[in-house]
């Protein structure tokens, strides 16, 4: 009975396209691809990136999935595969940011370079790394202050550090990141 009406659905999407039978299909199936990504993820901020991946890719393929695969089949190794893909780029995100914030005991950063740093970096930037490190929000509310998505906001707070320890280095600073924003 549920594969039957997803056959419909699917159907019906493929042929008219319209948005209210896309959403009906989304919503039948949301949660149990968020529930297969969090599986993956152990984050629901992850896991609702990976069930927005797994649509829009469906929606892409405007409906169309491989013949004798249930929908249900097909968006359960969509979530499977994509959350995997993600924790992989998340956790080699982790490992350069821990190589890259790994400090030099034997060089001391004084206030006044650090400013000087956060200083050269453009307004945008700055505020990211403030919001980031200072305030200590999330990727997920970094991004909401800039109207970007987590993942958006995960790469400009990278871009900008990577700005910062470019700066520091120039000034001979071979310390990592991380004692100086704690």
């Amino acid at each position: 009975m549920e594969a039957a009406l997803d056959s419909v659905l699917l159907c019906e999407f493929t042929t008219s396209g319209g948005e209210p039978v896309f959403r009906a299909l989304v919503e039948r199936h949301r949660d149990n691809v968020q529930s297969v990504a969090l599986r993956f993820t152990q984050r629901h901020d992850l896991a609702e990136d990976v069930a927005q991946l797994v649509f829009i890719h469906l929606a892409k393929l405007n409906g169309v999935i491989p013949s004798g695969v249930s929908l249900n089949c097909w968006l359960y190794v969509q979530a499977r595969s994509r959350a995997i893909d993600l924790m992989r780029v998340e956790n080699a995100r982790c490992r350069r940011e821990n190589e890259f914030f790994e400090m030099d005991q034997s060089v001391k950063l004084d206030g006044f370079l650090l400013e000087q740093a956060l200083e050269s970096l453009s307004t945008n930037d700055r505020e990211a790394i403030l919001q980031r490190f200072y305030k200590k929000l999330s990727f997920v509310e970094v991004g909401r202050s800039f109207g970007l998505s987590g993942d958006a906001a995960r790469m400009k707070v990278n871009r900008a550090l990577e700005k910062l320890h470019a700066f520091l280095v120039c000034e001979g600073v071979t310390m990592g990141l991380a004692d100086l924003l704690a």
